[in-house]
């Protein structure tokens, strides 16, 4: 073969080869269809904190039982730090089986959660020595007793229906001690009451208490931000002119209470599969981590499993917060493992401006005026707390002002117990 003829025939093999590539490339369409998924969309977040289960599900309340007398923190801030405690503490030799009703130790500690909490979520929630199976109820009442002979405490988590119980044991002296120095220390303490259902009895402080009523500074959040979290293609979304609406052509979001909160819709079929409870918790609360969505300090209230909706409180100094807006909850509905509708506030409550002390009535006089009130049946009401109510009188988007109060869940609903009422009957008799 002649070098003329090498030449030529290599020549031919490069534009042969040029020809392959310039196709391939003219042929390939790239996918980009994954660009228009959400979990595509670059990284935005509220500028909140990610948080854990044991985080966001706490007790709402810890009483102290000693031979019949109640008590408990004068600070929830203390049951806070008790929980973080115990949720370190390793538990051993778990045990489930059918329930003998609520111990009846003289004396013992009870933990009581706003709502039942799956036993599924519990590894979540507390450090178990090896991987344990967990039942398939809930439970809203964990009790703690005390093993005098070996210096160990007893975990006993109760079904909500009383049937079922679930064991553990806390092989630590230290523990021990901890807990029992409690019934003795009367800084910590102060003396409640209880009422109602003997198996599920409510209950409040007896003596007058003193709380803060604080005025603080308030950080707004940009609705845009909501938009690049919750619509998949946010470039499409425009706000419909003389609305506060945003909208895809399919997906909306809503500001509601002046601009202090949105609620986002995401329309899908109406056929949709029950979730667990224990799932719904591990979406929601991997949403919300997702978006740094924990602007204030929230904790878990409630699950409705027919609606796979669930709700979180904000907390401040431990007091849960109301209003008549809800726009101290965050709430979310799941359809076929989207997210159907969420509602949360546009606000982060910050630095405090003013304060001074106000004194609320007694729990006490609190049951007194409820059980002498025709409008209120005993075997409704579910609970009865202190809190704070969110004042919207003013301009939110600058300061807001948290007043004291006694609140009552009646019926599965939230409401202000009106103090005034509460005092001139107490006055009347």
């Amino acid at each position: 073969m002649t070098y003329e003829r090498v030449k030529t025939f290599v020549l031919i093999l490069l534009v042969g080869i040029s020809l392959l590539l310039t196709f391939a490339l003219w042929s390939n369409q790239p996918n980009f269809d994954q660009f228009h998924d959400a979990r595509y969309i670059s990284q935005v977040d509220l500028g909140g904190e990610e948080e854990k289960k044991k985080e966001i599900i706490q007790p709402s309340s810890v009483i102290f039982h000693e031979n019949g007398i109640h008590s408990s923190f004068k600070d929830p801030r203390e049951l806070e730090s008790l929980n973080k405690d115990m949720q370190t503490w390793v538990l051993y030799d778990f045990q489930a089986g059918e329930a003998a009703g609520r111990p009846d130790n003289n004396q013992q500690v009870e933990l009581i959660y706003p709502n039942p909490v799956p036993m599924a979520t519990v590894p979540s929630l507390h450090t178990f020595n090896e991987e344990t199976y967990m039942p398939n109820w809930s439970f809203q009442r964990l009790f703690i007793t005390f093993k005098e002979e070996s210096s160990s405490l007893q975990f006993l988590f109760m079904s909500v229906d009383g049937r079922k119980q679930a064991t553990a044991v806390v092989d630590k002296s230290d523990k021990f001690d901890l807990l029992a120095d409690y019934f003795s220390d009367d800084e910590a303490l102060q003396q409640y009451i209880s009422f109602g259902n003997a198996k599920a009895p409510v209950y409040l402080p007896k003596d007058p208490i003193l709380m803060n009523k604080k005025t603080l500074s308030v950080s707004t959040i940009e609705p845009d931000l909501l938009v690049n979290i919750l619509f998949t293609t946010p470039s499409l979304v425009s706000p419909n002119v003389g609305e506060a609406y945003f909208t895809d052509g399919q997906r909306g979001m809503r500001l509601v209470q002046d601009g202090l909160a949105i609620e986002f819709t995401n329309p899908i079929q109406a056929n949709y599969e029950q979730m667990e409870k224990s799932d719904l918790l591990d979406k929601s609360i991997s949403d919300i981590n997702g978006h740094k969505g924990w602007t204030n300090k929230y904790k878990f209230e409630s699950i409705d499993k027919s609606l796979n909706e669930i709700r979180y409180r904000m907390y401040y100094e431990g007091y849960p917060v109301f209003d008549y807006a809800n726009s101290s909850v965050i709430e979310q509905e799941w359809r076929n493992q989207e997210l159907y509708q969420y509602y949360r506030p546009l606000f982060v409550l910050e630095n405090t401006l003013s304060q001074n002390e106000v004194e609320l009535p007694s729990g006490q006089m609190i049951l007194d005026y409820l059980q002498g009130n025709e409008n209120y049946q005993t075997k409704n009401i579910k609970d009865i707390r202190l809190g704070y109510h969110l004042d919207d009188s003013e301009d939110v988007s600058h300061s807001a002002t948290l007043q004291p109060g006694w609140y009552i869940n009646y019926n599965g609903s939230w409401s202000q117990l009106d103090i005034s009422d509460a005092v001139s009957f107490k006055g009347g008799n």
